[in-house]
């Protein structure tokens, strides 16, 4: 599974720490549904012994244990999509087209 806006993780999916670990990779913002039937948005940054760190959108950075968490949906757009090195190589290419 590759990780992308709207995409959504289930607990009791086969590929749920996996995927997890693409969220973590994740540029952009995402919802984490607890267990208790609470939700948290913000920015996942890291994953250390089965507890997800993440700066909510409201409040100080959290830490959550992975068994609190029942489902994950990619919220927010990727900040970085489309700026890998061959967008900015074919974008300054075009510019140097144009000038001509």
């Amino acid at each position: 599974m590759n990780v992308k806006q709207g995409s959504v993780i289930e607990k009791n999916s086969d590929k749920f720490t996996t995927s997890i670990d693409e969220v973590v990779d994740y540029r952009g913002d995402v919802t984490l549904f607890l267990e208790d039937g609470t939700s948290l948005e913000g920015y996942v940054f890291d994953m250390v012994d089965d507890h997800i760190h993440i700066f909510p959108q409201k409040g100080d950075k959290q830490e959550i244990p992975l068994s609190q968490v029942a489902k994950v949906e990619v919220t927010g757009k990727d900040t970085a999509e489309g700026k890998s090195w061959e967008a900015w190589v074919a974008k300054k290419k075009k510019e140097k087209e144009q000038e001509q």
